[in-house]
């Protein structure tokens, strides 16, 4: 008797534990702040085992409910954050909780940020690039004998044909790409912008404006510890999902800094400039991101391509459609397999009026079953027969 009401009292303590967590997330609205803290219980070994497995249930039913490409923004900036062995033994641990296969789906995509960063590195090290992607290239490409059967030929062959279809460069696809983006780095950024080194701290103060850049200005160029930084930086996340973005430009810049989650903190920064509607600010933050990533050597592609893409529709909206296009096109040389950057490829023609251009970019962005390029295409075909 004894024993079978213990077992209802665990019964009933984990479903408390369960809709206790439930309610924080989905009442409380649990943050990307919140996902921080967690990280940081699990690695703690100060925590008990209980503090662990309830930071370990917030993560659990934080990531399940974000949508893919989401997902995996958060995890590749939380790779850059944390590191290989971290951020890898954080989702083991996970795992062991709960073996569903989207944490297999996600140590996969570790495991190849890091193949591809240590492949990187032997490649510039070696100094021989082109002759290891062919050497790889040759491997990819043995095959045993019989090993798949006809059927599995057949899919492999439309699936080369599309691949083939879909890397034909049109005629406008020749634009020179190699050139973008500038090189940069974090304080060539905040002094363009007066973050460092300001003439406003040698000059008289006349306005409040100034009065509160100088107080900013102040506040980044004083040195932090790495735990006073840590704290900035969930400060500045939670002031970002509360839409407190004033106050989040002011933690981010700190951090950027000091050098403390640099991508993250220029990313974050670009992204309130891009609702502030500031957009030369959003694409030179966008392209120190670039820059942070390409020098950290844990180069993600599928970012890159977002990144990239991102600056090309900043650069429509200022209506300077020869640069949107040149860093469209590079998005697509980092990810063919987005239809968004097909869609404003094609808008880009649209407005030039080089409608066979915007067909052929909605045409492959249809292909990709992308709903806009779809009805974009259907619609000027249309517009054009009825000419």
């Amino acid at each position: 008797m004894i024993k079978k009401n213990n077992l209802k009292i665990k019964f009933f303590s984990k479903i408390l534990k369960i809709f206790s967590i439930l309610f924080l997330i989905f009442f409380l609205s649990y943050s990307l702040e919140d996902l921080l803290k967690d990280i940081q219980i699990i690695s703690d070994p100060r925590m008990n085992i209980a503090q662990k497995e309830a930071a370990i249930m917030r993560i659990n039913l934080f990531l399940n409910s974000r949508e893919k490409d989401d997902l995996y923004k958060d995890i590749y900036v939380l790779y850059i954050d944390f590191g290989y062995e971290k951020i890898k033994n954080l989702f083991l641990e996970i795992k062991k909780f709960f073996p569903l296969p989207l944490y297999n789906d996600i140590i996969a995509y570790i495991e190849k940020l890091y193949k591809e960063q240590v492949k990187d590195d032997k490649i510039s090290s070696s100094g021989n690039q082109d002759s290891q992607e062919n050497k790889n290239q040759q491997q990819s490409n043995i095959q045993p004998k019989n090993e798949k059967n006809e059927e599995n030929k057949k899919e492999d062959k439309k699936e080369e044909n599309k691949k083939n279809e879909s890397s034909t460069p049109i005629k406008t696809d020749k634009i020179e790409t190699k050139d973008i983006p500038p090189k940069v780095t974090i304080e060539d950024i905040l002094k363009k912008y007066g973050v460092i080194n300001s003439n406003i701290q040698s000059k008289e103060i006349n306005t409040n404006k100034d009065q509160t850049q100088k107080i900013i200005n102040e506040k980044i160029e004083k040195k932090y510890s790495f735990e006073e930084l840590e704290l900035i930086f969930r400060q500045g996340i939670t002031s970002y999902s509360q839409k407190e973005y004033d106050i989040a430009l002011e933690k981010f810049l700190i951090t950027l800094k000091n050098e403390y989650n640099s991508l993250s903190s220029s990313y974050y920064i670009a992204l309130i400039y891009e609702i502030k509607i500031e957009y030369d600010k959003a694409i030179d933050f966008f392209i120190l991101s670039i820059n942070i990533i390409q020098k950290s050597g844990k180069i993600d592609f599928r970012f890159l391509s977002f990144l990239h893409k991102k600056i090309g529709i900043l650069y429509s909206l200022k209506k300077d459609f020869f640069l949107s296009k040149k860093y469209l096109i590079k998005a697509l040389e980092y990810n063919m397999n987005d239809g968004d950057i097909y869609y404003w490829l094609g808008f880009l023609y649209y407005s030039e009026g080089d409608y066979q251009s915007a067909l052929e970019y909605w045409k492959r962005g249809s292909n990709l079953n992308n709903q806009k390029c779809y009805d974009a295409y259907k619609w000027l075909t249309e517009k054009m027969k009825n000419k």
